[in-house]
């Protein structure tokens, strides 16, 4: 039986889902973190998969959801979210601003949601991603759902990729043929 304070322990338990997905986001930092924990009058974000290149995220990877600058949620992809699928959705949160907060620390309400990408693996940075929405809302909406895929595609830096050369790019993603040694 559903009692109140059944009903009480249940959404504090999610709460605290909610703050474990952001609580170890290292690279995106959620601006509403500066005023405490939880998030206010939060948007539930689920993904129905997630994708960097073509390939599936891996561990490690971070995923941010931004309104213009702001990051307004953040989490950090364990092994325990895949496969990430319509029966496995990885289930974000993004703060709406609180009316007591500092401007700048949650989303406006109606306006675009963005993502950011982080590969944890190669550190590749700011990757931003193009979101598909199901059947839900695509701008935020304070306590509203939005059920979506990512893609995201690693922008091509042009470069030496042989790190014996002279002129060696370690940022480079595709070897421009132009490498240069010492003779």
């Amino acid at each position: 039986m559903l009692t109140t304070n059944n009903l009480s322990k249940v959404l504090a338990g999610f709460t605290f889902i909610a703050l474990i997905s952001t609580a170890y986001a290292d690279y995106f930092t959620p601006s509403y973190l500066s005023q405490g924990d939880n998030p206010f009058a939060a948007m539930n974000v689920n993904i129905t998969s997630a994708s960097l290149d073509a390939a599936d995220m891996n561990a490690g990877d971070e995923i941010g959801i931004f309104d213009g600058e702001i990051c307004v949620g953040a989490t950090v992809l364990t092994a325990g979210d895949f496969p990430i699928s319509g029966m496995n959705q990885l289930n974000m949160y993004a703060s709406s601003q609180a009316p007591d907060w500092p401007p700048g620390t949650g989303f406006t309400p109606d306006n675009t949601i963005m993502f950011r990408l982080w590969n944890g693996t190669n550190e590749i940075t700011d990757v931003t991603a193009t979101p598909t929405f199901g059947y839900s809302v695509t701008t935020f909406t304070s306590q509203g759902t939005a059920y979506l895929k990512l893609e995201g595609t690693i922008p091509s830096i042009p470069g030496c990729m042989d790190d014996t050369a002279c002129n060696y790019n370690a940022e480079a993603t595709v070897d421009d043929g132009n490498c240069e040694y010492v003779e």
